[in-house]
């Protein structure tokens, strides 16, 4: 019977024919390699939030930064004002903001799930040391987070713990002008 159905799973390997009854080793083997791949994949991500955010001497990183440097507030600068956004659950509202030189934005997480709003380039992040195994560094419902925007140029960003830099997921961007 197990050479049988072996040899059933030999011919549908090499013809490609139709999946017979005897087939259902085939579909349990890829059940078992998507889990597989699933666990890899989350070990990976863990493993470079370790990588990224490594805990202080008492073993916990520090609380999330609520504000960034440089501290001129937009409302010192000439022409400056403050755009409001939003971060609700997996996204960023609006997705795509555009401010002139000199502004801030200022976000608001107004959703249940912990949040980062974290510049792809570096150059801002609301809490450096969230991520998807430690929520407790994130913006949480209520908190905000400013950034003034002092040079011209397009700012991508995302969330730590629902996006990545690569624009998947919870992304958005800010058009300075």
């Amino acid at each position: 019977m197990v050479s049988e159905v072996t040899s059933v799973f030999a011919r549908q390997r090499i013809h490609a024919g139709p999946i017979r009854a005897g087939d259902r080793l085939r579909t349990t083997d890829m059940r078992s390699r998507l889990f597989t791949g699933g666990v890899a994949l989350l070990a990976l991500v863990a493993l470079q939030a370790c990588a990224e955010n490594p805990p202080s001497e008492t073993g916990r990183a520090s609380a999330p930064t609520r504000t960034t440097s440089p501290s001129t507030k937009a409302s010192e600068q000439p022409n400056s004002t403050r755009v409001s956004a939003e971060i609700i659950d997996t996204e960023f509202k609006p997705v795509t903001l555009k401010v002139e030189v000199g502004s801030s934005v200022h976000w608001k997480q107004v959703g249940d799930q912990p949040h980062s709003v974290t510049a792809v380039d570096g150059s801002f992040d609301s809490s450096p040391d969230c991520g998807p195994l430690d929520s407790d560094m994130c913006l949480g419902e209520g908190d905000t987070f400013d950034h003034v925007f002092e040079t011209a140029g397009e700012f991508a960003y995302y969330c730590r713990v629902h996006g990545l830099p690569d624009g998947t997921g919870m992304f958005g961007t800010v058009i300075v002008r």
